[in-house]
Formats: structure tokens, C-alpha cells, sequence
């Protein structure tokens, strides 16, 4: 007779004896590939691994834990025990980062169970790459086929890259040149950063056609108002290329929170750009079409498009600055010092520059204006005055 027994805060385990059993389960993966004394043999397999994370290409600025997952089927025509699947992540030189054994138990016959990981993994702020793969075993006992024991996928951590693919795409997607419209993917920014440029892959174009890249921010899941667009960028090549749009009003500095780009194709122009299935995830594609906005899924569409945003690196400069007098002499007790700009500045959005005057060869702070290079002291020394360019909300130097 078979039976289930539950007991409260112990894992849920069938016994063909009625008794509920506990199993030293091992820490290594054993993937046999024959039987063992005539006994039964198993057909575990994995599939649907997700990477834990909606961005298989994330910037150094917006790491984030990651949870992954993956279903564990039973091919085998009789229940299966101690079933097993196991979670690996390692780097570009194949050192393992994390590694966790999630155990299932005992699995009926063609039943597929889904299996979170019971930790999350955080990769460093680096630029890496990894591969992350969950294998199916049961200790101790055969698979014979052991050819759909393993799924993997990659990631990586990038310097600039945001995206929603990982270079696989699959299709592609147009309003129509009939009809202007938007496409757009979502992102969730974990901490403030710069953005300055939005890049979109057509897999065709027309030359001299118009497309156009846009940001908005969000509201209950849905885009909302503009907060950045670019110029036009005209249609350079019939072929498969990416587009990158730099922001017209350069580098945009954004605030954590969740975000879309969007390429936005005019009423003469069909954007067509490639969409990845590999990296469907609900609820993070919109499309803009006859004034409404609707999700990739409502249209029974289920894809990512090759759309990214470019995060950091901006070309942030302070400019040079040349002092206007020295030596200058204190009159009264005080003398104003001061410097011209002889290179301007670039300072993205959201960003200013600030002016920063320093005493000796150690540099000592002793003063900022945070309007001109212009101070006035009350003591001789060596000054120096220093251009920096911050977030004014924090003062952090870019």
C-alpha cells in the first residue's frame, strides 16, 4: 500500500511502506550511465531554466541578487526517489561561484515539479561572464540517458550593456509602416545611474527611414511620461545592424526605480526590431499602437525585443582651468583668487560642476562654490583650485 505522510516543518516524502523516511543526501552530483545489478534504472530531466535574473546582460551599476530555477520531469515510467537538482554557477575561467543542491524527494511517473533555489547568488560589480546550469541526478541510482540531465544558459556582467537578450534573437517586430507606434522593454534601475544612449537591433531597415529612441518612467507597470528622447537616427543599411540613439540632451541621470525604452518608429517606417523568446518575461514588453499601450502577451506575443539601454561611462569631462593672477598679495588681512575655464566642461544631466580650493602640496580642503572658481583667503600659502563634476544631490564625484 502507498502512502503520504506530512509531517508539520519536515519535507512531504512517499514510502511504499507507510513509514515517512529522512536521506542523507549527497553534496556532489552522480550521474551513472547504466544500471546497477539489474536494479531500476531512471529518466530524470531538466528544463526551463531561468537565470534568476531578467537581464542576462546587467551593468556593473545594477547587479542584483539572482534566484534561479528550472523544472525537474520524471520521463520514467515508475516513481522515482531522492530526485535532485542541482544549481551551478561558474565564471568565464570555469571556477565555481555557487553551487547548491536543492533535494525534491520522491516524483511520480511523468510528473514535472518546478525547484527554486533555496539562496540567492549576487555577483561581484566586475565585468564577467558566467554560465549557470541545473543537472538532475538521483545519488546512488542509474539515468541511463543522461543526455537531458543538464540545462544551462549564460549571463554576464558587462560595463555598459543593459538587456533583455543575450544576443539570440529569434523574430522580429513592427507596428507596420502604416502606422507609427512604439516598441518597448522595461527595466528596473536597483540604483541611480546615468544613462546615455538607447540601442536597438533592426533586423532590416530602409535607408533614410525614421526611427527614434524614448524613455519614459513608469506607472502601475505601464510607460508614463517622457523623461529623455534622442534625434531622429536615420535608416544607414538594409541589413541586420545595431542602432544606437544617444539622449539629445546627452547623458540622463535617472533615479532607482523602473523604466522603458522604446524605439518609436514614424508613420512611413517599420522598425523591425528583433525579439528574443529565449528571454520572455511577463509584464516587461509594451507595445504602442493606435493610441493605446498593450503587453507583447495580450497580443499573445511572448518575447523580449533586442532594445538596451547603455548605462555609465559617459563622457563626463570638468574642463581645464588657469589661474587668473599669481602670486597674489594679501591686502587687509584677505586677497580673492580666482581661475578661467579654458576647456568647457561636459556635465550630464542631472550632474554640475563644482569648484574646489585646496592649500599645499597635500591638498587640503578649504573651501568649495559651488557657482565659479572664485575664493578669497585670509593666510599665504600655495592654492589650488580644482573643477569636479558631482551629483549635487550627494556630492559624489562622477
Amino acid at each position: 500500500m502507498k502512502k503520504t505522510l506530512l509531517f508539520a516543518g519536515s519535507i512531504l516524502l512517499t514510502s511504499y511502506f507507510g513509514i515517512a523516511q529522512s536521506y542523507d543526501v549527497q553534496p556532489s552530483i552522480q550521474v551513472n550511465s547504466g544500471s546497477s545489478g539489474g536494479g531500476a534504472s531512471y529518466d530524470l530531466a531538466a528544463s526551463n531554466l531561468y537565470i534568476g535574473t531578467e537581464y542576462p546582460l546587467t551593468p556593473t551599476t545594477q547587479v542584483r541578487p539572482m534566484f534561479p530555477t528550472g523544472d525537474l520531469t520524471n520521463l520514467s515510467s515508475t516513481t522515482a526517489p531522492h530526485c535532485t537538482l542541482a544549481f551551478s554557477i561558474v565564471d568565464a575561467g570555469l571556477q565555481s561561484v555557487d553551487f547548491q543542491n536543492v533535494y525534491v524527494g520522491y516524483v511520480d511517473a511523468g510528473l514535472t515539479v518546478p525547484v527554486s533555489s533555496l539562496t540567492s547568488y549576487t555577483p561581484p560589480a566586475s565585468v564577467q561572464e558566467y554560465e549557470i546550469s541545473g543537472t538532475t541526478y538521483l545519488p546512488g541510482l542509474p539515468d541511463p540517458n543522461s543526455s537531458n540531465n543538464t540545462v544551462a544558459a549564460n549571463f554576464s556582467v558587462t560595463d555598459t550593456v543593459f538587456a533583455r537578450e543575450n544576443g539570440n534573437f529569434t523574430g522580429n517586430a513592427s507596428i507596420g509602416a502604416s502606422a507609427a507606434g512604439k516598441l518597448c522593454n522595461k527595466f528596473e534601475l536597483v540604483n541611480d545611474d546615468l544613462i546615455s544612449s538607447i540601442s536597438a537591433y533592426r533586423t532590416t531597415g530602409v535607408l533614410a527611414d525614421m526611427t527614434l529612441a524614448e524613455i519614459y518612467d513608469d506607472n502601475s507597470g505601464t510607460p508614463n511620461a517622457l523623461v529623455a528622447s534622442s534625434a531622429v537616427v536615420s535608416g544607414f543599411t538594409t541589413d541586420p545592424e545595431w542602432y544606437t540613439y544617444p539622449l539629445t540632451a546627452g547623458p540622463i541621470f535617472l533615479s532607482a526605480g523602473t523604466y522603458h525604452a522604446c524605439i518609436d518608429e514614424e508613420q512611413s517606417t517599420a522598425a523591425n526590431v528583433a525579439t528574443s523568446d529565449d528571454d520572455y518575461f511577463a509584464g516587461s514588453a509594451h507595445v504602442y499602437s493606435n493610441s493605446t499601450w498593450s503587453l507583447v502577451e495580450d497580443q499573445n506575443d511572448f518575447y523580449a525585443f533586442a532594445i538596451r539601454m547603455n548605462i555609465g561611462n559617459c563622457e563626463a569631462e570638468a574642463g581645464t582651468l588657469n589661474a587668473d593672477a599669481t602670486p597674489v598679495c594679501l591686502d587687509n588681512g584677505s586677497a580673492d583668487i580666482s581661475a578661467s575655464e579654458v576647456g568647457a566642461p561636459n556635465v550630464p544631466t542631472g550632474y554640475q560642476v563644482v569648484y574646489v580650493l585646496t592649500e599645499g602640496s597635500g591638498l587640503v580642503i578649504v573651501d568649495f562654490n559651488t557657482t565659479s572658481p572664485d575664493f578669497t583667503v585670509s593666510a599665504a600659502g600655495d592654492y589650488t583650485i580644482h573643477a569636479l563634476v558631482v551629483n549635487p544631490a550627494t556630492l559624489d564625484p562622477l
